[in-house]
């Protein structure tokens, strides 16, 4: 049945007109309407354009009935004289997945029927992502707890907002539940909250304390997340070997340097057997300490054996075995230096502070630049008048492989920063460089006030003459 806006439509028409099929188009929600609509009502519209005279029958097909809304909208004239409608279906959101939705248009002037299937797999490209969801809870072997035990329950990367937090103690629902509260980020992204106390008699005897988070993108509808005192929860970490190679410092410029067999995750204070073998020779020289506690309520045992660099150098094997009655068999580790076959020594270079600097007179910077090196291994370090700094006082950054250079090799800046009135009191600073590709394992380049510019100087020709030792 024509309604009268159809009819004064259809008679504001130049009679002559002739008729027009309609073309139709189903919509879908944009990604962001998506992901928002995810826990209400999703809207698919039918959209109807380019057809004339009136009327125009628009109704909806569903693969499984349910319960929605349809909204049929009155038809548009545009300034060519054609027609154009539209219909809007709403459903709930969460009975959009394995759903099929169909719009058919029906023209009787042209005699014309067309049918169009919603494409509910394009939704399938918006990113639902689901939320990060942290437990915080005192950490094992921890013994400085506060009571009360505060639990944080902690939502990052939250999208739509409408995360739900529920707190259980023992799988019963906490009544009243604590709080929750969200924020969003500068990416579009919120990032929520929830904390609840616990008591010392209630932490102490074991309670379980659960994090409920309901939300649209979690497929069941919710994740649980779990916390208790940690001594009935936490299994002990496994006892582990670590073997740690000689110090930069002590290759370069001390020539007799160690290796250390670090034991952790100890149980217990009784010592463990810690043995030491090499490729040729024999281990004599170990010292072993005795085992210290940890933060985490285990044990540590470091054992050191002391050689010469050269032989480090060399690729000799040097291996730990460690025995103790908390690992079902001995631990063996074996560690020795990678022979390199290209290998190639840094040029080093040294900058005094800029004019610039020093005319605000507060401070002078001092760069060192070595590049050209390979391997990336390499020690840098500063003095003044012939005494080392301490690290805090200069940053290194680096090494990193040079783009510019044809090849494998590296680069490294460091940067010392002194007060404006040291450097113009005349101190000689020294930038000391070793690396395994310079003749005699190290250069040191200076420059202070009176000279201007740097001077190179190989300190290891002069150490080289005293007498060194191999253990």
């Amino acid at each position: 049945m024509q309604t009268i806006g159809d009819i004064l439509l259809t008679r504001s028409a130049v009679e002559t007109e002739p008729p027009a099929r309609p073309v139709v188009y189903p919509l879908v929600p944009c990604c962001d309407t998506f992901t928002e609509s995810l826990k209400g009502d999703m809207t698919f519209a039918c959209l109807v354009t380019g057809y004339f005279p009136v009327p125009v029958d628009i109704t909806w097909d569903i693969s499984k009935g349910m319960q929605n809304v349809t909204q049929n909208f009155p038809p548009m004239k545009s300034s060519n004289g054609h027609l154009t409608s539209s219909s809007q279906l709403s459903i709930l959101g969460t009975n959009v997945n394995g759903n099929r939705f169909q719009c058919n248009v029906a023209h009787n002037p042209t005699n014309t029927k067309t049918s169009k299937i919603v494409p509910t797999e394009s939704l399938g490209q918006c990113k639902v992502e689901q939320p990060q969801i942290s437990l915080l809870a005192p950490a094992c072997g921890d013994g400085t707890i506060t009571y009360p035990v505060e639990l944080v329950c902690l939502l990052q990367h939250v999208k739509p907002n409408e995360a739900k937090v529920e707190w259980l103690k023992n799988g019963e629902k906490m009544n009243p539940s604590p709080g929750y509260s969200s924020a969003q980020g500068a990416d579009g992204y919120y990032m929520g909250e929830s904390r609840v106390n616990v008591s010392k008699d209630s932490w102490n005897r074991g309670d379980v304390y659960t994090c409920k988070v309901t939300h649209p993108a979690f497929a069941t509808g919710f994740e649980m997340h779990n916390a208790r005192k940690c001594a009935d929860c936490c299994d002990p970490p496994p006892v582990e070997v670590l073997l740690l190679p000689p110090s930069l410092e002590d290759l370069y410029i001390a020539h007799n340097t160690t290796i250390t067999c670090l034991v952790t995750n100890l149980g217990s204070t009784s010592s463990p057997e810690i043995t030491w073998s090499r490729g040729s020779g024999n281990a004599k020289d170990v010292v072993t300490g005795k085992p210290v506690q940890q933060k985490n309520g285990t044990y540590s045992v470091t054992s050191i054996l002391r050689v010469c660099a050269e032989e480090w150098k060399s690729g000799e094997k040097f291996t730990c075995t460690v025995k103790h009655p908390d690992i079902p068999s001995a631990i063996i580790k074996s560690i020795s230096k990678i022979q390199e076959v290209n290998v190639q020594a840094p040029s080093v270079y040294v900058f005094p502070p800029s004019a610039d600097e020093l005319t605000l007179q507060e401070s002078a910077t001092l760069t060192c630049l070595a590049k050209g090196f390979h391997p990336s291994d390499i020690l840098v370090t500063w003095t003044q008048q012939d005494r080392s700094m301490p690290p805090e006082a200069y940053m290194n950054v680096g090494p990193h492989q040079d783009p510019a250079q044809k090849g494998n090799s590296y680069f490294i800046y460091s940067k010392l920063t002194i007060p404006a009135s040291e450097w113009q009191q005349g101190n000689v600073y020294s930038c000391v460089v070793g690396h395994e590709g310079l003749p005699m394992t190290f250069v040191h380049r200076s420059v202070d006030k009176a000279s201007g510019k740097p001077t190179a100087v190989n300190v290891s020709v002069v150490l080289s003459d005293t007498e060194v030792t191999c253990y």
